[in-house]
């Protein structure tokens, strides 16, 4: 019997979709994925960091706001851990980091907004 997981297809990315994004000294794939129940990947998520992997995976058929919220959150993910803010003893848990995606939303959209 093979334990081993198997990966999730990876979808050709519509023209324009990035596959590529360089945090710190890091590239980070960007990998667009159909939700898929029998790996049990991305069916509770939009999009999920691979820290290990060097990957972002990414539903494919998020679209507009979604998909720019998305990415936007698991790259600040990608920045936390390269940071090493969120080792066992770093400043950062699993909560602080989604709390950090979450204010840095909402200061861009203020932004984009022209409040500040």
């Amino acid at each position: 019997m093979n334990n081993k997981k198997k990966k999730p297809t990876v979808l050709t990315p519509d023209k324009g979709k990035p596959t590529l994004v360089k945090v710190g000294y890091r590239d980070i794939e960007i990998e667009w994925i159909s939700p898929d129940f029998k790996l049990d990947e991305l069916t509770d998520c939009f999009g999920q960091y691979k820290s290990r992997e060097g990957v972002i995976q990414m539903q494919k058929s998020l679209c507009g706001q979604e998909e720019s919220n998305t990415l936007l959150h698991e790259v600040m993910h990608a920045c936390v851990y390269g940071a090493g803010l969120n080792q066992a003893e770093g400043p950062l848990k699993e909560d602080n980091a989604e709390k950090l995606c979450m204010h840095v939303f909402m200061v861009l959209d203020l932004t984009r907004q022209k409040v500040l």
